[in-house]
């Protein structure tokens, strides 16, 4: 297998993993909430009216988070940056050019009133970019 494949296959074993969790924890908190107002409506029937609104907006914030879930598996199967990586197509500023420059003299003096500087001679080239 290619490392593309890899990256494709463990991708889709993720979203999978990220729509199970992410269902099944907002189903059981929905569940449950469900259950509690239902408790409390029993109990006291002329609080109902609070109780409902209460309910309404906490089932909307817990059912955010299986969208969130969602929309982060969408990500994960159909935005892969790590798929681009691998084929090299990735280009995050097409402007942006690099320029090889040659490694610097090893000792630098343009007068007698100026230091000598030692430069190290531990990197081969250094790298610029230049935009266009």
């Amino acid at each position: 297998m290619d490392a593309k494949t890899v990256v494709v296959s463990v991708s889709i074993i993720a979203a999978a993993l990220v729509m199970a969790i992410g269902g099944y924890g907002p189903a059981r908190a929905l569940g449950s909430a469900l259950t509690e107002a239902l408790d409390a409506i029993a109990r006291q029937p002329e609080a109902s009216d609070k109780v409902m609104r209460a309910l309404f907006v906490g089932m909307a914030l817990i059912e955010s988070i299986a969208i969130y879930a969602f929309v982060i598996a969408l990500i994960i199967l159909f935005a892969n940056p790590l798929v681009g990586y691998i084929t090299k197509e990735v280009h995050p500023n097409r402007n942006v050019h690099y320029q090889t420059i040659p490694q610097p003299r090893q000792g630098l003096q343009e007068s007698p009133e100026t230091l000598q500087v030692k430069l190290p001679n531990t990197l081969p080239h250094w790298k610029v970019r230049t935009t266009i």
